[in-house]
């Protein structure tokens, strides 16, 4: 999900395979098939109304067309591609935990960086208090959806 150019990067993969060796890798389905992802994003579109951040949109929940991978897949030299829903459950032990890994342990933070400049716990902070209007005060506990995929 994060190569720039997914074709080259799935035939370096398919370089590097033993003859008939399978690559297997996972990414994120849709950003709304992922409870606590969403709901951050969404309390993001109200802390930055018409200028929300977009890596969770992009990055790592925007590239689940499973079409699409199959054919960069294909265009890289690999034949045999089959894809697999997995549905689970994602926990953290509390909103706090949950705003901390989204808004300051992924490329979101400089996102909002951008946005205001020295409020990254003032952001996380209100991430976190929009979550636990959704989920509650205690741990969070959402559906999590990615998509497994391997190619021989």
């Amino acid at each position: 999900m994060f190569f720039p150019d997914k074709t080259s990067g799935y035939a370096e993969a398919r370089r590097v395979l033993k003859p008939v060796g399978s690559f297997i890798f996972n990414v994120w389905d849709r950003l709304d098939a992922n409870d606590v992802p969403n709901a951050s994003n969404a309390a993001l579109q109200t802390i930055f109304p018409g200028d929300a951040p977009g890596f969770l949109v992009g990055a790592p929940f925007g590239y689940n067309d499973v079409e699409l991978i199959k054919g960069h897949l294909e265009s890289a030299g690999f034949s045999l591609v089959s894809a697999a829903i997995v549905d689970d459950e994602s926990t953290a032990p509390s909103v706090r935990h949950a705003a901390v890994a989204l808004c300051q342990g992924t490329p979101l933070r400089t996102e909002i960086e951008a946005r205001s400049p020295g409020e990254i716990e003032k952001v996380t902070g209100q991430v976190a208090e929009k979550l636990a209007a959704q989920f509650g005060t205690g741990p969070v506990s959402g559906k999590t959806r990615g998509i497994v995929v391997t190619a021989t």
